[in-house]
């Protein structure tokens, strides 16, 4: 097989999904005929092109005609490599070696620090002060030249990676080195990383001649590097955790709260605390090491403070077992998969407290592991029931946002599940939930599994197909079923006739985040066509959000500045078509709304019992 061959399809492959294809866009010849008036290019006898050209934000130059709106490319971002700031390469003995001889406190301190200015601070205000603290000279200068050519220099995963390798190889007793050295270290890693993919996987191809190994690792990529919405993450807590669940507690096992102190020991409002008093300090600045002694000032007795934050940390030790165990049960997966730090975010150091990354602070506490923490002590059966449970207080939220969405105008325009069962039969698959806009309907399944830990950690092309079937492919047939029901016979469940040439649009809301990228969406294309459904002239692109995106459109509809129906149908002609609703909203339509008044009473709520339980005596605090 001709290798070099095989580089060029890959390379034609990812252009045409980055850039799109512009050369049979334009149409005509790109070189003009000489003429007396035609210019050459300056210093030489060649005739310049005849179309004027743009450069885009990526570097690519392109047609002025094709460059008036961003594409997927323009939202790449380009490393600074090891070899650009040393002029040598780097080997994994060189950084192993290193680390052997570097203080363990000194790395968890560099790498805490940088993920959390990384949290906090925009990627171009991070990258000027790594450069600023951590370079001197002619390496400061290189480095700073290649940043303002629109490099970027931080990365999250290269932190965690070698936050992993330092707590496998660092010693505790090691003395200092210099600042340079240790901040070039995760260049080095990120390098070679990076040739290391660059390894076909041996097996299917799944996107236009894209290896599986190259598409794992851009799905892993991307679901790593999503930024955390706090206000959607502390709202989604307080509504599907809190709130639903003393509503309607299941009846064989009770209230989540009630389920989380029995497994755990410590209550919702503890934990709470603990973590909003972290967050907060370091939101102000505050280094991402803490004392003891802090938990005893945070308005709980420090013993419970101390027990709640034993929940969501563990001592050097356990930790670098599950960071070994991680690796053996993934067979792999040590360039992406953070699980050990996803459960465990803080540390207990041996003079310190240790928060390894503030992200995942807010992640552990008000996302989606407190399941785990309850799921884990339950028996079998009880397992079953409470992961049915779990699921049905996830859709419940999504749906109240899709409620909160609906146009309010000329009768009902929301339908439940409950609805489309009763009017067209409980037998037929239904979605779970239906939007009447007039001239179109917005068709919406909702659906809270995760990512497999394969699809995560880039170690099994099986898990990223597993996902992809039961998020897209079996959510597409129930959404082609009610499409069905409501062409054929939609005064069924409106109670008055259709009108003509409706357009179907179909959407799955994945609740815990999907990637969304020109990558997965031909995959999921290919399997939507394969399947044959959701292929007819009358039906739109099927989207996939996540909740934090459909509070977007929440706050859109409420501002009166777009409305769901009219964001779902420019997307599909969009230069961003096959990048996430939020990259389509505010970098191609440069809306940025103010949160709905129903996410923004949620997410003030912890706040609110923070300070009724910890401080009942100061003003609200917010």
């Amino acid at each position: 097989m001709d290798s070099g061959k095989d580089l060029q399809r890959e390379l034609e492959g990812l252009r045409r999904l980055l850039a799109g294809d512009p050369a049979s866009a334009v149409g005509g010849d790109y070189l003009v005929q000489p003429a007396k008036e035609k210019s050459l290019l300056t210093g030489s006898a060649v005739q310049a092109l005849g179309i004027p050209y743009s450069q885009r934000p990526s570097g690519l130059f392109v047609p002025q005609s094709l460059a008036s709106g961003p594409a997927p490319i323009d939202l790449v971002a380009t490393y600074i490599t090891y070899q650009e700031l040393t002029g040598t390469d780097c080997t994994w003995p060189d950084i192993a070696t290193i680390l052997k001889a570097t203080n363990l406190g000194q790395v968890l301190e560099f790498t805490s620090k940088w993920l959390a200015k990384w949290t906090f601070e925009e990627q171009s205000q991070v990258d000027s002060s790594y450069i600023e603290t951590n370079f001197r000279g002619a390496r400061q200068r290189s480095a700073s030249s290649l940043m303002r050519d629109g490099r970027v220099i931080v990365a999250p995963q290269m932190l965690h990676v070698l936050c992993k390798l330092a707590l496998l190889l660092c010693p505790g007793d090691a003395d200092r080195i210099p600042d340079e050295t240790l901040a070039l270290l995760p260049l080095g890693i990120g390098e070679l990383l990076g040739n290391e993919n660059r390894q076909d996987e041996v097996g299917e191809v799944h996107v236009n001649g894209i290896p599986a190994s190259l598409t794992q690792e851009l799905i892993s990529n991307q679901h790593f590097n999503q930024r955390i919405d706090v206000a959607s993450a502390l709202g989604r807590f307080t509504r599907r955790w809190r709130e639903i669940p003393n509503e309607s507690p299941h009846a064989d096992l009770g209230s989540m709260e009630d389920l989380f102190t029995a497994a755990v020991g410590v209550t919702f409002d503890e934990l709470e605390i603990v973590a909003i008093a972290i967050y907060s300090c370091m939101l102000g600045g505050a280094p991402s090491f803490f004392s003891e002694d802090f938990f005893g000032g945070i308005g709980l007795p420090k013993g419970r403070a101390l027990a709640a934050l034993n929940v969501i940390s563990c001592s050097l030790p356990k930790l670098r077992e599950a960071i070994v165990a991680d690796f053996n049960e993934l067979g792999g997966g040590f360039a992406w998969s953070i699980s050990a730090f996803e459960r465990f975010p803080v540390i207990w150091a041996e003079d310190a407290i240790v928060i390894t990354d503030p992200k995942l602070l807010i992640s552990r506490v008000f996302g989606w592991l407190p399941f785990f923490d309850v799921y884990s002590t339950l028996a079998k059966k009880q397992k079953g029931q409470f992961r049915d449970y779990a699921g049905r207080i996830s859709e419940k939220y999504a749906t109240e946002v899709i409620s909160s969405i609906a146009p309010q105008a000329l009768g009902k325009r929301f339908y439940t599940e409950d609805d489309l069962r009763a009017a067209y039969g409980s037998n037929l698959k239904v979605a779970d939930a239906a939007l009447d806009y007039g001239d179109c309907w917005i068709v919406i399944d909702i659906s809270t599994r995760q990512l497999m830990r394969g699809s995560v950690a880039a170690t099994s092309a099986e898990d990223v197909k597993k996902d992809l079937d039961a998020l897209a492919v079996k959510k597409a047939h129930q959404i082609q079923s009610t499409i069905n029901c409501l062409r054929d016979n939609e005064s069924a469940l409106t109670g008055h006739d259709g009108i003509p040439n409706r357009r179907f649009i179909p959407v799955v809301i994945a609740s815990e985040g999907f990637p969304v990228s020109p990558f997965t969406t031909s995959m999921i294309e290919d399997a939507l066509r394969n399947e044959g459904v959701l292929q007819d002239q009358d039906i739109d692109p099927l989207q996939i959000m996540d909740t934090t995106e459909l509070e977007l459109i929440e706050a859109l509809e409420e501002k009166g500045i777009s409305t769901f129906a009219k964001v779902l149908r420019g997307k599909p002609q969009a230069g961003l078509a096959r990048m996430p609703v939020r990259d389509y909203i505010s970098i191609e339509l440069g809306l940025f709304p103010e949160r709905s008044s129903r996410l923004n009473g949620l997410w003030k709520k912890p706040f609110e019992r923070m300070r009724l339980k910890a401080f009942p005596d100061e003003e609200p605090l917010l």
